[in-house]
């Protein structure tokens, strides 16, 4: 796999075949441990159309976003975050793959002021390519973010260090030092082996019929829930550790729904996408039912 122009170019369609839902750092660290010489130049010329790289070619990730959309790579474009603290807040407005390249620990997006770490709005398009298996997306914000910590100076915002108010954000291997916040019915992110730890409030807060997944994930360490269901909201919560929280590892406030009962076995919605999860340590109980909404508007 190094650059030498007598070794066979493949094509991108077969490049495609083979990476197809073979994460980037996944593939790396195959290549590493089997090839003598390998060049990360070969790989990502033929999984994307273009790479900026942060902060080689542009000083902040928001820069790399919108100079992959002015030269129109914006569905098909890559921005690579080396290692360091960038003091800004990502907002994702255009559909990219965001990777931290390096330990995620030393990858580290610091909010300033009053604002949030990360936020998504949808303002993004339709197209990423198929090959990062992102493909069935067919409105909304359609970005990945990968390998990044996400983290508020302000000590009062982080309960939304993760913003999320529109579009299908997919967070892979990340890590919030905060909470997030997840609203609207047109609002489905992704949360995949993401550890959310550490907030003042509630770990995660889906509310507004917003859906959502989260998978293979640890929540953890908040002063309030771990995650908190209101608002006919139905998020997808599976195989994840919720442990060591201040109130329940997950609340769920099922509006004017009644709760189970000998005569009436009905359930929200939201529960039956709540599957094989471990709990432990949670102060107040693993899971609550409340047949009403949420009292006050607490992260």
């Amino acid at each position: 796999m190094q650059d030498n122009a007598s070794l066979p170019q493949l094509p991108r369609e077969v490049v495609v075949r083979v990476f197809e839902r073979l994460p980037i750092l996944a593939f790396l660290r195959g290549a590493v441990a089997t090839c003598r010489q390998f060049s990360l130049k070969w790989y990502l010329g033929r999984s994307f159309q273009n790479v900026v790289v942060v902060p080689d070619e542009e000083q902040s990730i928001n820069a790399a976003m919108n100079r992959l959309a002015r030269e129109g790579y914006a569905g098909q474009g890559l921005v690579l975050v080396r290692p360091g603290l960038y003091s800004e807040t990502v907002r994702v407005t255009q559909n990219c793959y965001v990777l931290g390249f390096g330990p995620c620990h030393d990858v580290i997006v610091e909010a300033p002021g009053w604002e949030s770490a990360l936020v998504s709005a949808g303002l993004g398009g339709y197209h990423m390519p198929k090959m990062l298996g992102f493909g069935g997306f067919t409105s909304g914000e359609a970005a990945c973010v990968e390998n990044i910590t996400f983290r508020c100076r302000n000590e009062q915002m982080r309960g939304r260090c993760v913003y999320i108010v529109m579009g299908q954000l997919h967070l892979v291997r990340c890590t919030v030092d905060g909470g997030v916040f997840v609203s609207g019915a047109r609002t489905s992110p992704q949360f995949s082996e993401c550890r959310i730890r550490r907030s003042r409030g509630n770990g995660m807060r889906f509310t507004d019929h917003s859906c959502a997944m989260l998978k293979r994930s640890y929540v953890e360490h908040h002063g309030g829930h771990g995650v908190l269901i209101e608002r006919n909201s139905q998020p997808k919560i599976a195989e994840s550790s919720i442990c060591g929280n201040a109130g329940y590892g997950i609340r769920v406030y099922c509006g004017s729904n009644m709760l189970p009962s000998k005569n009436v076995p009905l359930t929200p919605a939201s529960l039956h996408s709540i599957q094989n999860n471990y709990f432990e340590g949670n102060e107040t109980g693993e899971l609550s039912l409340t047949p009403r909404f949420a009292d006050r508007d607490v992260d």
